[in-house]
């Protein structure tokens, strides 16, 4: 085992080689099995059972184990041998196995046995075999048989009292007692168990309840499953693990988007000036694209004759295209009419708009204009006639 894992074999030595180990069992025990078949066996034969409450589990199970305490004391009773089957069983094969033995007899209580190229010792006063199966399991090995076939003794009354159907009938010769229905039973009073006090735990209760990873969660109204777990796609380029707001490609085009615009920047910042070493003042005047008339005489230099240098005038494309924008924009008037109010403040009548179709709380939604003029003629309804209200 080392040698395919070494953490593996460390594992095992470190538990008791009593535990796991044939060499190192104990002889009292009449069982060589290594397995721990008993819990698993235990817990299929209760597995609806342990979904009940506490008491109704108990119950059922106590049910079952009176079910099976009759059953299995009616099968001893229909053995046909003295022992049970499964020794009976064993201890046939052994006989096979014992006709190619060859025994040896050193004249005393000690015998050697030859199984092919294996030689085994046996001891007919201890009961012992160097093979040690007899020793663990009660029932005599192959070895142990031939020496009994040796002495003309029946090897089938050496096998162990523990599998003989009288020590099985004892042990399901207890029986378990009915029991009443649970109105029937009696309670004392300091059999009652009371539930643990609740203490107050520190901070704010927990209202919900902790769900499950994979468990499904309600979000407006609509039970969705949870996105825990599931593969993150960029929306952009489809690459998964990531999103469209990290995704590599999107934010280098930002980045080549705002180094455009830097280079832009700078371009605007370009000196209309001469070069350092001319010393006089000089003014330019720089004709602006669109304009209609452009001078002929572009620069005045005072105190020079000669024309300087003239540099083009950078407009960024941006405001280019507002300035193109704007010229398209038709600009006209419209006339309207206005009317004076009893507080004098004119209100325009002819609006270019109007709410048609328009509902409030199930009625026509009106303006404030519309308002004024309803209740007024509200007012006016409720005034006296002809003095008659006086």
């Amino acid at each position: 085992m080392g040698e395919l894992n070494k953490k593996a074999a460390k594992s095992l030595v470190s538990y008791p080689p009593e535990k796991w180990c044939r060499a190192y069992f104990d002889t009292k025990c009449k069982n060589f099995m290594v397995d721990n078949n008993f819990t698993e066996s235990f817990n299929s034969w209760i597995v609806e059972a342990r979904q009940k409450p506490i008491i109704k589990m108990l119950e059922e199970i106590r049910v079952k184990v009176m079910i099976m305490l009759r059953k299995h004391e009616a099968e001893v009773k229909s053995w046909k041998n003295e022992f049970s089957p499964h020794a009976t069983h064993l201890f046939n094969d052994y006989m096979i196995i014992a006709q190619r033995c060859k025994v040896e007899f050193n004249g005393g209580c000690g015998y050697e046995v030859t199984e092919g190229v294996d030689r085994h010792t046996i001891n007919i006063e201890l009961k012992r075999c160097s093979c040690r199966v007899w020793d663990l399991s009660g029932i005599p090995c192959p070895h142990a048989i031939k020496v009994f076939i040796h002495k003309k003794i029946d090897p089938i009354t050496e096998i162990h009292w523990w599998y003989s159907k009288e020590a099985y009938l004892m042990v399901y010769k207890h029986k378990i007692e009915p029991v009443r229905g649970e109105n029937f039973w009696k309670i004392e009073p300091h059999h009652a168990m009371e539930p643990p006090t609740l203490s107050k735990m520190v901070g704010r209760p927990k209202m919900k309840r902790t769900r499950e990873k994979d468990e499904a969660k309600n979000r407006q109204g609509v039970w969705s499953a949870s996105r825990k777990g599931m593969l993150m796609t960029c929306g952009y380029c489809g690459k998964p693990n990531h999103n469209r707001r990290k995704c590599p490609l999107l934010n280098d085009k930002h980045e080549d988007v705002f180094q455009d615009e830097e280079n832009s920047q700078e371009s605007h910042n370009v000196p209309l000036t001469e070069s350092e070493n001319t010393q006089e003042s000089v003014c330019f005047f720089i004709p602006v694209p669109g304009s209609s008339q452009i001078s002929s005489q572009t620069s005045i230099v005072a105190g020079h004759d000669s024309d300087p240098t003239l540099y083009p005038k950078v407009v960024s494309e941006s405001n280019f295209r507002l300035h193109e924008r704007l010229k398209k924009i038709n600009t006209g008037t419209r006339k309207i009419t206005f009317q004076g109010d009893h507080d004098g403040i004119s209100i325009p009548t002819n609006l270019p708009y109007s709410p048609k179709k328009v509902t409030w709380k199930g009625k026509e939604a009106m303006t404030s204009n519309q308002l004024q003029a309803t209740r007024e003629r509200k007012i006016g309804k409720l005034k006296p006639i002809g003095g008659k209200g006086m």
